[in-house]
């Protein structure tokens, strides 16, 4: 019994490392998942100035989107790694969710829709060109991991 924990442990092992190896180099669409996150976000950002209940509505939608945005990475790529690793990675991460924060107040406190819509415009490119950093960091760390 033990031994079979064993192989079943190393072949998983082996297949991370070889997902790591061939995810070193980008895989062709994976850009669309950025800029439909982006999208997103630029939308939940814009509905934060948005009559009730659409924003509520809307915030909810987002939401319950983001586990349909997990499966999508995980049917098309075989894994799904958080933002906030590996370490530099998640230097990405956090100042999207700062940028996030800071359009997010920005909607909600603006005079009218168009600065909720200006708002979410700026999230959702920032949010699309984060995604691309993060990932290209992300394939830096898993080079330099897999050269050590």
């Amino acid at each position: 019994m033990e031994s079979d924990e064993g192989v079943d442990a190393a072949s998983q092992l082996g297949r991370l490392a070889s997902v790591r190896d061939d995810y070193a180099v980008g895989k062709r669409g994976e850009g669309w998942y950025h800029v439909a996150l982006g999208v997103a976000a630029g939308v939940l950002i814009t509905a934060q100035g948005m009559d009730q209940p659409w924003g509520i509505l809307v915030t909810l939608a987002f939401l319950l989107s983001i586990p349909a945005f997990i499966t999508w990475w995980r049917r098309e790529h075989g894994w799904w790694v958080s933002g906030y690793s590996p370490r530099r990675a998640r230097w990405v991460a956090a100042a999207t969710g700062l940028v996030l924060v800071a359009c997010l107040a920005w909607s909600y406190l603006a005079p009218s829709i168009w600065g909720s819509l200006w708002a979410g415009f700026v999230a959702a490119l920032v949010v699309a060109a984060l995604g691309f950093a993060w990932m290209a960091v992300w394939r830096r760390e898993v080079r330099s991991e897999g050269a050590a």
